[in-house]
């Protein structure tokens, strides 16, 4: 009796674990996702793809733009 309900507690605790690891997958897809549309990279630059560092957009979108402006007001 003893080892089934240590079975069901390893069991419920690895649900938990991959919950948890998908969680964090989906917020990673995301936020990439949420970079990439309001970030660019020159084109023939790869050297800047090897950096860490970001290049803001110029120009946006007018449903981008209607989202900042939203967002900051």
């Amino acid at each position: 009796m003893k080892q089934t309900h240590l079975f069901q507690g390893g069991v419920f605790f690895l649900l938990f674990l991959f919950i948890l690891a998908g969680g964090w997958m989906a917020d990673l897809y995301v936020e990439q996702k949420r970079m990439e549309a309001f970030y660019t990279y020159p084109e023939n630059s790869q050297t800047l793809l090897l950096s860490d560092e970001t290049v803001e957009k110029d120009t946006f979108a007018p449903r981008e733009y209607v989202k900042i402006k939203s967002l900051s007001g």
